[in-house]
């Protein structure tokens, strides 16, 4: 299982696959850490997301919300139809969300933050 902290970089999106409900969104994690000559690097790594089955926590995944998620990676490989591109993708099947309100030092804040956790199913996505 992979545990993540990042930041929504676009809306979320809601789509129906096979009458199922997804939520899709895009998080970008930045981490920093020092290269062998000791020098601090920065990287940021993006990570495709989908949360299956409850489409009312898409209205919370606006760009620029701070979210912390757990889930699993999965692999999906398919063929464009259009230009007959091979193409690999890999996307975090999300089962643990928890959103965090950036509050400037301080602020005041209204405790908007919230978790979801997604209900336990069989669906093979």
């Amino acid at each position: 299982m992979e545990q993540i902290k990042g930041i929504v970089v676009a809306n979320a999106t809601v789509n129906d696959v096979k009458e199922t409900t997804v939520v899709n969104f895009r998080i970008a994690e930045n981490r920093k850490y020092k290269d062998r000559q000791g020098n601090l690097q920065e990287a940021t790594r993006f990570f495709d997301c989908a949360w299956w089955g409850v489409d009312s926590v898409a209205k919370h995944l606006t760009k620029g919300k701070l979210v912390f998620i757990e889930g699993f990676i999965n692999a999906r490989a398919y063929i464009k139809k259009d230009t007959d591109e091979a193409v690999a993708q890999l996307t975090l099947k999300v089962t643990r969300l928890q959103m965090f309100d950036i509050v400037k030092k301080g602020a005041a804040t209204d405790g908007a933050d919230k978790e979801f956790v997604a209900p336990d199913d069989d669906r093979p996505f």
